[in-house]
């Protein structure tokens, strides 16, 4: 299992300003990406703060749990296998990992957690300014919105680099507080 810091400003742009980045960014190439966001049906996971996912990205299923901190998130990062991912959307079972064993360990019921929605996003990632930017297109739930987010050491120098990128191409920046997962389950009227 690895743990990360996760550190980035992100803002919701228009379709328009999305073109004009991606058109910025084109030689880097894009990929897509699933995510697939997990709970219980009484939120057992979002009243302790916490988020989990598996995303499928080039081939791979990744499981992540996110804890919060003062900045930002710790993301605790395991792969588990196609078989395990099955075992999950089929509600038939949680993979015996790490993750697991923190859940439980937070008093989290691994059995009663399930997938909720899906979120499907069209990522290009690019070096920008010492962090990492990405600019998403995410479908879910028969909504498409526009996302760039910049990953840096810290919010200041992130916000003051993506909002930098985004002045010099006249796009507004108006930082976005709600993370994909919130959006996701929003829709869904959760």
């Amino acid at each position: 299992m690895s743990d990360e810091i996760e550190i980035e400003a992100k803002a919701l742009i228009s379709k328009e300003d999305y073109e004009k980045l991606v058109s910025l960014f084109e030689g880097h190439g894009s990929y897509v990406q699933i995510n697939y966001y997990i709970d219980s049906k009484d939120n057992a996971l979002r009243e302790k703060g916490l988020s989990l996912r598996v995303r499928f990205k080039k081939m791979k299923f990744e499981m992540t749990v996110k804890i919060p901190r003062v900045e930002g998130h710790i993301e605790k990062n395991v792969y588990i296998s196609e078989e395990e991912f099955e075992a999950i959307n089929g509600h038939t079972g949680f993979p015996d990992n790490e993750i697991k064993k923190y859940l439980e360990e937070e008093g989290i019921n691994t059995s009663t957690l399930y997938i909720k929605t899906v979120l499907s996003t069209r990522r290009i990632d690019a070096d920008y300014e010492g962090g990492e930017l990405a600019i998403d297109l995410n479908n879910y739930s028969g909504i498409t919105d526009y996302e760039v987010e910049l990953e840096h050491k810290d919010m200041a120098t992130a916000e003051k680099y993506l909002k930098q990128l985004l002045e010099e191409n006249n796009i507004l920046f108006v930082p976005n507080k709600k993370t994909k997962i919130k959006r996701a389950l929003e829709a869904i009227g959760e």
